[in-house]
Formats: C-alpha cells, structure tokens, sequence
C-alpha cells in the first residue's frame, strides 16, 4: 500500500488505505446529470483530493468525514495539482483505534510530553495555583494528550494541544533567564491552563470540529467556568 505522500501524477490503479477528513456530494453539468463525491484523503503523510464520479446511492449513505477506506484510483494532473480519479472504494470502517493512524501527528512522543507537562505542575510552588492546575490537568490529561490546538493550520495535528503547551513552557523559561522579576508561578499555571477549554471546545483528534459549547462560548470562557 502506498503512502500519499508518493503518490505522483501517472501513477496508475494505486491501492492505498486512508481517511476521509472531508468529502462534499455535487452533480456534473449537462443533460445526464450525475452524481459524484468531492474527497479529501489523508494519512499521517498528508492529504490528497479526489473525485468519485458516477457516485452511486450506497457510496453516498457510507462514505461520511472520518471514514477509513481501502481504496485505489489514478493520480492525475489538476490545475498544476496532484487530483485522484477514484476507482473503487471498500472496506468502510469508522473505528476510533483505525482512524488515528491516519492521522498527522505531533513531532514528540505524546506519552514523554504528559510526563513533561506534569513535570511543569511540580514547580509551581504558590499551594492554591499549584491545586487548581493539579486538578485541572489531571481531570484532562487524556484529552490534552491526544487532541489538536485547533481545527486547522494552529497545531492541527493529534497531540498538538500537549505540543503548543509544552513549546510555550518552554519559551516561559528562556523569558524568566532573562527577565527574573517574573512570577514562574503564575507563568507556569498561566501557560499549562489557558488552553485547557479546547478540550471542550474541539471535537477531537479525529476530523476536528467545533462542538455547540465551542461555537457558544469559546475555550477561554470554557476554561473560566471549569
């Protein structure tokens, strides 16, 4: 099975395997209208779009954003663009263990980073900040863990939420050697939970969206009424 990242135009009857992280049904122009999909493939190498024509009415009921599918199809050139004709699509499966290995991933190990964010938990000395983010971080650890900063381009990745907190601890400690007057407690705290509402916010790793508690009210105000 080859990856999507070396799938080059020419490239005839590829089989691959990967996820559909977004997928739109239209109808072609002309007197036989038809119906076809618009699809966006991706594995942990990248994306690739995609069209299914004469898209039929058990393609359209299966074929959802977070599907993994074995498929295969040509790689053609679109508009100085790498676009896939599909061929066939089978093996629809929508479980949560599957999905993630498609997914792009941070470039740290997720488990070292936890044990590097609790680490950062230990050094705030202040007891009541040291207590509200000891427990606000334990009650999202797993969360943190696994899912994105954002829906798209802020960290976008699996474990990108653990990533950008971590970077930014990282970067509160190069300003404190500079500047000592700063309070590292409130750093640190600050740093470690502002954050902390995208749990709520996002959806989660697999095809992130926002959630109706997001679009209401927004991770930082999550954040305050935790």
């Amino acid at each position: 099975m080859i990856k999507i990242k070396d799938m080059k135009c020419g490239d005839d009857n590829v089989e691959f395997t990967a996820m559909i992280s977004h997928i739109t049904l239209g109808k072609t122009n002309g007197a036989h209208k038809s119906n076809y999909l618009s699809i966006v493939f991706q594995d942990e190498t990248g994306t690739i779009d995609a069209k299914l024509w004469n898209a039929s009415q058990e393609h359209i009921e299966s074929l959802k954003a977070g599907a993994v599918v074995r498929a295969k199809g040509d790689i053609i050139k679109y508009s100085d663009n790498r676009q896939m004709k599909i061929i066939s699509i089978d093996d629809v499966s929508y479980q949560h263990s599957l999905q993630l290995q498609f997914l792009a991933k941070a470039p740290m190990n997720d488990e070292m980073m936890m044990t590097e964010l609790k680490q950062y938990v230990q050094r705030i000395s202040n007891p009541k900040l040291y207590v509200i983010t000891k427990h606000l971080i334990e009650q999202n650890f797993e969360k943190m863990k696994i899912y994105p900063a954002a829906s798209k381009n802020h960290h976008a990745f699996t474990s990108g939420l653990a990533y950008h907190t971590l970077s930014m601890l990282k970067v509160a400690d190069a300003l404190m050697s500079v500047y000592s007057e700063l309070n590292a407690d409130l750093l640190y705290a600050g740093i470690l939970l502002h954050d902390i509402g995208k749990t709520v916010e996002l959806s989660g790793p697999v095809v992130p969206s926002y959630t109706f508690e997001g679009q209401m009210l927004g991770h930082i105000s999550i954040a305050q009424s935790m």
